[in-house]
């Protein structure tokens, strides 16, 4: 589901930013995390996505992560990285983050972050503070 943040998002129009979280087994971290990211998006001013891919999980992740207005996808290739391409390829957004489910990435790093107009990447580690 792609969500309007401070801008309305038109059939057809690509996000500004789409944000992909492999997840499994995560519903009790998805509920957490995807309401803070949502507010934290939406002080950005750009329309968005969050993609969360499901890794076959069995605690309610997706229904969780539906509830909280991210589309879900679902992985079909193994390990993180599948679950990263997976996401990549289903959104048309020209700027791409990734974040973990285990609130292991903290929101306020998207919004540091994706303020560059300069940047081609940005790396956040959770072992860092700047």
């Amino acid at each position: 589901m792609t969500m309007p943040v401070a801008q309305a998002i038109k059939p057809g129009d690509a996000p500004d930013l789409a944000v992909v979280i492999p997840a499994w087994n995560e519903r009790e971290n998805l509920e957490l995390l995807l309401p803070a990211l949502r507010e934290v998006i939406s002080r950005l001013g750009l329309s968005a996505e969050i993609v969360v891919v499901d890794g076959d999980s069995r605690d309610g992740t997706r229904a969780a992560a539906e509830r909280r207005g991210a589309r879900v996808v679902l992985q079909q290739e193994p390990g993180y990285g599948g679950a990263l391409l997976a996401g990549f390829a289903a959104t048309t957004a020209p700027y791409l983050v990734t974040m973990d489910a285990d609130l292991s990435h903290r929101p306020p790093g998207v919004s540091r972050r994706s303020r560059s107009t300069t940047w081609r990447v940005a790396r956040g580690a959770r072992m860092c503070d700047s």
